[in-house]
């Protein structure tokens, strides 16, 4: 889907010099815009909903504009390069509407922190692998260096489901076709049709219960200006 089509369907994420974004712990930054289309294969919902395949599903929100910085576990104090670059998500920002319906949702919590894993409980990830030894890839995840199922809040269901969903996203690319772990060379170019996997599913009640299956169509990012320099 060409990025105008894209822009028409739904608008970015309005950004903003100051913006109450809980993972930027207090800093003061310019937000990274993140839209993603896609368009449903399956659709297991009842027709008083209104939903159908071809119809278009859409997610925005902003991220930090750089990645984090990923520290070894092992008491070393190496800094991690791995091919694996993690922007932590404003989950507040985060909106996903599926076609015309009422059908919306937006981000819950990410799941509580573990002792193996000490991250803050609210932190989610747009995470952007570049030049590993096989593939290239985004995922969206509670963590950095894993996809798994992302929890939201959906609405417009009309009683027919219960409010808490899961995403599942994981976009699989040949090598090379990301060009860089840098938000600047990242957003230089629309990401779509060069998928080794290509499909993200929307779940409730169980990880196998998918009820929406969609192909991507385009990832786009939209640095502020002042970034750019």
């Amino acid at each position: 889907m060409a990025a105008a089509e894209a822009h028409r369907l739904v608008k970015m994420p309005e950004m903003a010099k100051l913006f109450s974004c809980a993972a930027a712990r207090g800093l003061d930054l310019a937000f990274v815009s993140v839209l993603i289309t896609g368009t449903l294969t399956t659709a297991n919902v009842p027709a008083s909903l209104g939903i159908s395949t071809g119809d278009k599903v859409t997610m925005s929100f902003l991220t930090l504009p750089t990645a984090m910085d990923r520290v070894a576990n092992d008491g070393s104090g190496v800094h991690v390069m791995d091919g694996i670059g993690a922007f932590p998500i404003c989950n507040e920002t985060f909106k996903l509407a599926v076609g015309d319906s009422g059908m919306k949702a937006v981000m819950g919590p990410a799941p509580p922190a573990t002792e193996l894993v000490p991250l803050v409980s609210t932190d989610t990830f747009l995470s952007v692998v570049s030049k590993r030894p096989v593939n290239d890839g985004m995922w969206i995840s509670p963590s950095a260096t894993v996809p798994k199922s992302v929890p939201l809040k959906m609405s417009g269901i009309e009683g027919l489901y219960g409010p808490s969903w899961d995403l599942d996203f994981n976009a699989v690319y040949k090598r090379g076709t990301i060009p860089s772990m840098h938000m600047k060379q990242l957003s230089a170019q629309t990401y779509g049709g060069h998928e080794v996997k290509q499909v993200f599913t929307l779940s409730t009640g169980f990880a196998t219960n998918n009820v929406f299956e969609a192909n991507i169509d385009s990832i786009e990012f939209e640095m502020p200006k002042e970034a750019l320099k």
